[in-house]
């Protein structure tokens, strides 16, 4: 978790500024990638295929 904090804080402050976005454009941007991600890539270990799992059980409720 601190990893992606660190990740997130990163993406907010470096990103939202060399791309001119605030934090829900970016919040925004991140879940269509994400969204793409799960659709239409096939997870590449187990890592991934649990991300994938509890990407698509949130994206249900």
């Amino acid at each position: 978790m601190k990893n992606f904090t660190a990740f997130r804080d990163f993406s907010e402050d470096k990103l939202g500024e060399k791309l001119d976005m605030g934090e829900d454009a970016l919040t925004k941007n991140a879940k269509r990638i994400a969204d793409y991600l799960a659709n239409h890539k096939e997870p590449r270990n187990r890592e991934e295929q649990l991300l994938n799992e509890t990407w698509n059980v949130a994206n249900k409720r």
